[in-house]
């Protein structure tokens, strides 16, 4: 009655929850969420890194500018260019404490996209669209503090390129005071940023109050978008579930398009981590069809790539490799080269899956070297890490960990702390292979550890269960087998039927080397039981 250990090689996912939209009260703008998915903190279609902002625009020498402002720009190749490729120029002026300011942007040539950033470096606003169907920028707050200020003109994407007009002036009295909720929005971003989920639940819940008693319907939708984002982090998929159909509800009521697609994009992200994927599936062809109806090339390709990281969740590669080929084509076409990263990512692990190895290896080097040249460092951790996996399966081990290092040390670079706790467990992985056994428990320790500061459920399961490996292949089956429960415990709370199931495999495997087969029999049959009915499920989903 033996059974093979096994180890939970944490996967690096780089999709993630598709943006509400940015938004505004007037001339107030509130920023989307965009959260998840390889657990990313990401604002700004998930490619502005908050500390690249400030580690950019700090190093800029210019003139501090007095209130009001109001210049002429250009953004033009040569410019200086943020972590995403998109260009931007940088306005420092001086404010006081309390004092409501309205920053607003405006381009006939592109899309644009506004940052302010308070006397510590901090991001504390961000705005894409004024309002539903504009692509101008505009946001209204009150100053935390007395210095000097720095406002980020910037473009959506690394297209973006034109003149434009920028404004920043004293905010009017009624922009003030409507400012108190947008207030409260964007200290739960900053919250949300800091992976500090309850207190941005707060404030969120505080500025829906204030939404809601204004009877402000398109600002109610975004935060109740974001809180549906939070909730996810924490491992609350029924009340994400629930806050994101409310977001729905909203996006349709006051015919939003792009908001109902990111709803149903966000609902798909969601029942995916269920691995409900029937759900998922049709969430996400709802979503592609409006992406598609309203030209939004980007948010198309995106979806595209999520909805080929399904079927390759389910085994059907030919339609996998479709909607990455999909995918790879319209983002090669709109020439954003985030999306062409992640495209290359999708075909390297459904080149993996298929035990294609040379042609996987190709592929993410192809995508590094991309992410590279573009300054796209998450393209390039992405790829790193899958890179390391690749490694692994094939047992070049001292391959693996020198990738996996590099992969660490960047994720440590970026602040992605969610990605640092699966790049710890993953070299823990690859030590257990090189019969490292202290190194791995130190790397299983320090991501469990991780996990636990951030709220990473998942994370903490998996080193759990990882320890308990670590220790069952020692002998300590005793201390093996109170890691494995705890485990167990947390993965059936998060309801992870594939979790649930190697959990369970990894329970028994322990009661069998104890000689205690009443409880092994148990917990290989329940596994047996749940893998049958994902397996069924998964019927059902392809037929979709």
């Amino acid at each position: 009655m033996k059974q093979q250990l096994q180890l939970k090689f944490m996967a690096l996912f780089t999709a993630g929850l598709i943006a509400w939209s940015s938004l505004s009260l007037g001339l107030s703008g509130l920023a989307q969420p965009a959260a998840d998915g390889q657990m990313q903190q990401t604002i700004k279609q998930q490619a502005i890194e908050q500390q690249v902002i400030e580690q950019q625009v700090t190093k800029q020498q210019v003139d501090v500018l007095q209130l009001p402002v109001e210049v002429e720009g250009v953004l033009e190749t040569g410019d200086r260019t943020l972590d995403d490729g998109s260009l931007y120029d940088l306005y420092p002026f001086l404010g006081e404490a309390d004092q409501s300011v309205t920053v607003r942007m405006v381009s006939d040539d592109f899309d644009t996209y506004v940052l302010l950033i308070d006397p510590d470096g901090q991001v504390i606003a961000e705005n894409n669209d004024a309002q539903p169907g504009e692509t101008h920028s505009a946001l209204t707050l009150p100053l935390p503090a007395t210095g000097t200020y720095q406002v980020v003109a910037n473009a959506l994407d690394e297209t973006g390129r034109g003149a434009y007009r920028l404004t920043i002036t004293p905010a009017d009295a009624a922009a003030a005071q409507q400012s108190g909720a947008d207030q409260a929005y964007q200290q739960g971003i900053a919250a949300f940023r800091q992976e500090q989920y309850e207190p941005a639940i707060a404030a969120w819940t505080e500025a829906l109050s204030l939404y809601e008693a204004a009877g402000m319907r398109y600002e109610q939708g975004a935060t109740l978008d974001w809180l549906g984002a939070a909730h996810r982090r924490l491992g609350r998929y029924p009340e994400a579930i629930a806050f994101f159909e409310q977001t729905l509800a909203i996006a349709r009521e006051i015919q939003f398009r792009s908001g109902e697609a990111g709803a149903l994009s966000n609902l798909g992200s969601v029942y995916t981590d269920l691995n409900d994927y029937d759900q998922a599936i049709q969430r996400y062809k709802q979503a592609l069809d409006i992406y598609q109806a309203v030209g939004d090339g980007s948010e198309a390709a995106n979806t595209l790539g999520e909805l080929s990281d399904i079927y390759s969740a389910l085994g059907d590669y030919s339609r996998s490799i479709e909607f990455n080929q999909r995918q790879l084509t319209l983002a090669r076409e709109i020439q954003n080269h985030r999306l062409e990263a992640d495209a290359l990512n999708g075909l390297a692990v459904t080149a993996t899956a298929l035990g294609n190895y040379p042609q996987a290896i190709e592929l993410l080097q192809t995508q590094i070297a991309l992410s590279r040249e573009v300054g796209f460092r998450r393209g390039e951790a992405a790829a790193l890490g899958n890179l390391g996996s690749v490694f692994y399966v094939l047992g070049d081990y001292d391959r693996a960990e020198t990738t996996l290092q590099t992969f660490l040390g960047l994720t440590q670079a970026m602040g992605d702390r969610d990605n640092e706790v699966a790049a710890h467990g993953n070299l823990g992985s690859v030590y257990v292979e090189q019969s490292r056994f202290q190194d791995a428990l130190s790397a299983y320790e320090t991501g469990l550890a991780l996990a636990r500061e951030l709220g990473d459920t998942w994370g903490e399961a998996a080193s759990l269960g990882n320890i308990g490996t670590v220790y069952t292949i020692q002998g300590d089956h005793a201390r093996a087998l109170t890691y494995q429960q705890q485990s167990l415990e947390i993965i059936r709370e998060l309801g992870e039927p594939t979790g649930i199931a190697t959990s369970l495999g990894s329970l028994g495997t322990v009661y069998d080397a104890l000689e205690d087969y009443g409880p092994a029999i148990d917990a290989y049959q329940e596994a047996a039981t749940i893998a049958r009915s994902i397996g069924t499920r998964r019927l059902e989903a392809l037929n979709h």
